[in-house]
């Protein structure tokens, strides 16, 4: 009796590893892909993906399909000596603060995450004030320009 006991229990176990020690591996059906890394990025790309698809309603998109980069950008910066700026509250509800030490001749645009372009107008001030009381719930980027020069993009999350 001992002897079958042991014997159903290592079977048992047997499967229960065999079935717990199974992976997922990810795969696509694709034409072509690739991807690089270096000490400072890492790209990867799929050409010719058979099934994706995308759903969206007013404040949301849904992407589906095997291969989904993740693009965060927080702040993109050019060296100007003497030139702070500052956007701020962040995240906004009605208004938006552009703080600039030196405004003259700069604008901002303001670009939803499908780079459409929402607003193009002219720094004020020192402090400018920005509505975006306005625009949907979601993620946008001010950028600040002076002349042909972009100095600088923020990522504003609007409540």
């Amino acid at each position: 009796m001992n002897y079958k006991n042991t014997l159903l229990f290592l079977f048992l176990l047997s499967l229960c590893a065999g079935v717990f020690s199974q992976t997922l591996s990810p795969s696509v059906v694709a034409s072509s892909g690739s991807e690089g890394t270096s000490e400072s990025y890492h790209m990867a790309w799929t050409l010719g993906e058979t099934v994706v698809g995308t759903l969206s309603a007013e404040d949301l998109m849904l992407s589906q399909g095997f291969h989904q980069g993740e693009l965060i950008v927080t702040s993109i910066e050019v060296n100007m000596p003497g030139q702070q700026l500052l956007a701020y509250p962040n995240p906004a509800r009605d208004i938006v603060y552009l703080q600039a030490d030196n405004p003259e001749g700069m604008r901002y645009m303001i670009f939803d995450m499908n780079g459409r372009l929402i607003r193009n107008e002219p720094l004020t001030g020192k402090i400018t004030e920005v509505m975006v009381s306005d625009l949907q719930p979601s993620t946008y980027f001010i950028k600040l320009t002076e002349g042909q020069r972009e100095v600088q993009t923020f990522k504003i999350v609007k409540k």
